[in-house]
């Protein structure tokens, strides 16, 4: 096996330099290929380092920095006796002077062409020759995009078990600015040979091919001054580096490129800092296959409105896995491993929260379009002030409004109408607003209120404070029923029952009845002790009334033939009773003017048969009486 020696090129740009006299120019095609005017990132290498003048070939993969062979570079020491590479002896020299290597876009290279010089020279720590024929030249300025577009090195899939006698074989073009012929002198000139086929890899290739692990054998076309240039698969990636090959141009063996992703990677990352540009998607991992990099989000009917040529719900869509994550607003979706719209809701405080990035009114978000990417029922979309939509979006999706007055579920953008108010569907990811519970049709509901509590669970969805259930109101939370006004503390508490009154306006959200404020009620559990609950509307429960039985009581129960209830400020007992301090029940006088019927102070509790009589001279002249 004979090596391919020339020094590498690289580098200048704003001046034209003068690497050597005229290359010579040749117009025939390559071993059976064809001149290359197009595939721009494959750069000619000039060298005026090490022992002379030579000439090389790379591949530019990010804006300053080329990817090209070790012995385009280095001086190559311990050959074998007949000039060719011995895997056990044959090692590397020290790089040469960076400052001597020059590269080129041009399809031919020229003393009149564009160069652009190096500024450092990077290869692998090893000095052996096998699989160590790789180097990356870093430019002191960067080739703009007008001038050509980077490749993509194939750093995350190696070259194994795809060759010409498996079912799938790989394969690839070859381009380098070699001779057309081996020995032929007449080298400079961009040809490209396509449709070749990857032999083996490694220890599979037969023993005379002195191929490692890392290396692969190419059909054939590679010749002197191909040396670094590029194997290029059907996905337009670099997936080997020119090293050696067979007299007559043949049996190339190429240098892989998954092999040394670390060493492109963080040398790419460095020439970015340099260059001052963002580095390559594929350095962080993301794949560099081009299923996953097809746009997500076009509107689509059909697969053939996608470049991925993947609709999926009205738009386009595309391949995913856990490398190569979807673009917000869309997320890998686990079983059809494809982009699909990220669903909204979770509680947050900040963007840091979301996996999306976007919190929205308390809960993640996600961004949307009116059409083809919709938000989900319960969810509407509109633009977010501090917020920026993604690309091939309108707007974020946010919460369905609830608590506002509506006649239809047109309404409520998002949601429905339900008994005259706006509401919408929720579940632990969705929670209903401050001052709604979700119930049990999943619906966003006012929590009941005013019932006896102990603890939290015993209110449906509400606070337990002071022994009555309440909820928060206010603020944009539900407002409170007619029973309650929204106090100070931003909680509805009950209206001041039995407060004295003129009018209504006294009672605020209450109603002034009979000289105290009182207010609407469902049942007894909504009005203060005294109190029941009769046609919506608290009201001061019967005392005094002759009885035989509770049920002749309503509000209060039956005591010695007479009733009586709950008593306090709030509820007072009327003409002829007083209020027990004790007992908070309201009792008869004690001692009643037999002419009159009205007491003449309070006395001690009245036996049954002075009780009867008592009441029925009270029921005679009660009208009377004033206190």
């Amino acid at each position: 096996m004979r090596v391919v020696l020339f020094a590498a090129a690289l580098a200048a740009c704003s001046t034209p330099v003068e690497p050597s006299p005229t290359l010579a120019h040749l117009e025939a095609p390559i071993m059976g290929g064809y001149n290359d005017d197009t595939t721009t990132a494959v750069f000619g290498m000039a060298s005026l380092s090490g022992w002379g003048f030579g000439v090389c070939t790379g591949s530019l993969i990010a804006p300053n920095v080329v990817l090209t062979a070790r012995h385009c570079v280095a001086p190559v020491l311990d050959e074998a006796a007949t000039g060719g590479v011995d895997c056990k002896t044959t090692r590397f020299g020290e790089p040469h002077n960076a400052v001597g290597l020059y590269v080129t876009p041009d399809a031919e290279m020229s003393r009149w062409g564009n160069y652009w010089v190096a500024a450092e020279v990077r290869v692998p720590e090893d000095e052996g020759f096998c699989g160590n024929d790789v180097a990356l030249i870093i430019l002191a300025e960067n080739v703009p995009a007008s001038v050509a577009t980077p490749l993509i090195p194939r750093v995350d899939e190696a070259v194994v078990g795809v060759f010409e006698n498996s079912a799938n074989p790989m394969i690839y073009s070859a381009v380098g600015y070699g001779e057309s012929a081996d020995g032929n002198g007449q080298s400079g000139r961009r040809r490209r040979r396509d449709d070749l086929t990857a032999t083996c890899n490694g220890g599979v290739c037969p023993w005379y091919t002195s191929t490692v692990d890392s290396e692969w054998l190419g059909q054939t076309g590679v010749c002197q001054g191909d040396s670094g240039g590029p194997a290029i698969d059907l996905e337009g990636r670099v997936v080997g580096i020119a090293s050696r090959g067979a007299p007559g141009c043949d049996s190339p063996v190429y240098g892989g490129v998954a092999p040394w992703a670390t060493l492109i990677t963080e040398t790419v990352i460095d020439a970015a800092k340099r260059g001052g540009y963002a580095p390559p998607f594929w350095t962080t991992g993301y794949p560099t296959n081009p299923l996953f990099q097809h746009p997500t989000g076009l509107p689509c009917v059909t697969g053939a409105d996608c470049p991925s040529d993947l609709c999926y719900e009205g738009y386009c869509s595309r391949q995913c896995s856990a490398e190569a994550f979807c673009p917000e607003p869309f997320e890998c979706h686990g079983q059809l491993s494809i982009c699909t719209l990220r669903s909204p809701g979770g509680a947050c405080t900040g963007d840091g929260d979301c996996s999306s990035g976007f919190c929205i009114q308390g809960l993640c978000s996600s961004a949307c379009r009116p059409s083809g990417l919709e938000c989900p029922a319960g969810w509407r979309c509109e633009a977010a002030k501090g917020h920026i939509q993604p690309e091939y979006t309108t707007g974020f999706c946010q919460p369905s409004p609830v608590g506002l007055v509506c006649l239809s579920g047109n309404e409520c953008p998002g949601g429905s109408c339900t008994d005259g108010l706006c509401t919408r569907r929720c579940d632990v990811d969705f929670p209903c607003p401050a001052g709604y519970r979700c119930g049990e049709l999943g619906q966003c509901a006012q929590p009941g209120i005013g019932g006896a509590c102990s603890v939290e669970a015993d209110c449906d969805g509400g606070l337990c404070v002071d022994g009555a259930c309440t909820r928060p109101c206010g603020g944009g939370a539900a407002s409170c029923p007619a029973t309650h006004r929204c106090g100070t503390s931003g909680l509805c508490e009950p209206v001041p029952f039995g407060s004295a009154c003129g009018d209504h306006a006294a009672c605020r959200v209450g109603t002034c009845l009979e000289g105290r404020c009182t207010g609407a009620c469902v049942d007894d559990s909504g009005c203060l002790g005294g109190y029941l609950c009769a046609e919506g509307l608290c009201t001061l429960a019967a005392a005094g009334d002759l009885c035989t039985a509770d049920a002749d009581c309503p509000g209060g129960t039956c005591v010695s033939g007479a009733c009586t209830r709950e008593c306090s400020e709030a509820a007072p007992c009327g003409d002829g009773l007083v209020c027990d301090g004790k007992a908070h029940r309201c009792e008869l006088i004690a001692a009643a003017d037999p002419a009159t019927g009205c007491d003449a102070g309070r006395g001690s509790p009245l036996s049954a048969l002075a009780w009867l009589a008592a009441l029925a001279l009270l029921g005679a002249r009660r009208r009377q009486c004033t206190r």
